[in-house]
């Protein structure tokens, strides 16, 4: 049997709960819970939930297998053991990011048919659930950023990267098209733009290379440490990502580079 290697994990917790607590805050901090914390009353919640379900089970036998709450908790612990089973059978990661979207979804409807578990208690259930949609309001607000919308950090800039250069065209009359260099994960970016025409003055080279060492193009665009390779380019505008990428690594640094 083969076996491959995702990435390296250090823990369900750290790997999945926390991180996908990071990535739910965008990045945001809340105005009185830290990350480390809401993970924890993620981890509170779902014990919780487990011991109800467990009780539902010993006194209602079979018939709480009927009940969804009970079905949905079984289901999102199913995932859970099938995922760490993987990571020490198959060598394979613990869900990130994407790939972990089904822990949201499950998690969800425990929490909601554990507040139907509450309906006979009306003042419990209307309080659970004020403060519940009160939490979610709060952290769209605090997340939310009407600005700009994008999948990746990546995608952040590119109107940023297109003004900078299109305000150097501007200020350089004999420049009548700019050629821009960069990896294939910037180039889907701005060749849409290219392409539909709406910047005719801009040409985009087709890598297929992370690092094109031999480029000669006016402008560059690469992460940090992709631009340590470029020795012809000199930084001429740095943008260091937020919101949606939790933390900031050189890697995540991105800039916009204009030949020497």
């Amino acid at each position: 049997m083969i076996y491959t290697t995702f990435s390296d994990h250090t823990g369900f917790y750290h790997d999945t709960v926390l991180s996908e607590v990071g990535r739910f805050g965008y990045g945001n901090s809340f105005f009185f819970i830290s990350k480390g914390q809401l993970a924890g009353l993620v981890v509170g919640v779902v014990v919780l939930c487990g011991i109800h379900c467990f009780i539902k089970i010993g006194t209602s036998s079979l018939s709480a297998f009927r009940d969804p709450f009970s079905l949905v908790f079984i289901l999102l612990i199913m995932v859970w053991a099938v995922n760490i089973l993987e990571v020490y059978v198959c060598k394979t990661s613990y869900l990130d990011g994407r790939t972990a979207l089904m822990y949201y979804v499950l998690f969800i409807f425990v929490l909601l048919f554990r507040i139907r578990d509450m309906s006979e208690k009306k003042v419990s259930t209307w309080i659970t659930i004020t403060l519940l949609l009160l939490f979610f309001v709060l952290n769209f607000s605090r997340a939310v950023n009407l600005k700009s919308v994008y999948e990746w950090s990546y995608d952040a800039y590119t109107y940023d990267v297109l003004d900078y250069m299109n305000d150097y065209r501007h200020k350089h009359p004999d420049i009548k098209s700019i050629e821009m260099n960069s990896s294939w994960l910037f180039n889907p970016s701005f060749s849409f733009y290219t392409s539909t025409g709406k910047f005719p003055w801009l040409e985009i080279t087709d890598t297929h290379e992370y690092t094109d060492t031999a480029s000669q193009t006016l402008f560059y665009y690469a992460t940090k440490d992709d631009a340590s390779r470029l020795l012809n380019y000199t930084p001429v505008k740095l943008f260091t990502p937020t919101g949606i990428v939790p933390g900031c690594d050189t890697a995540n640094i991105l800039l916009l580079m204009i030949h020497k």
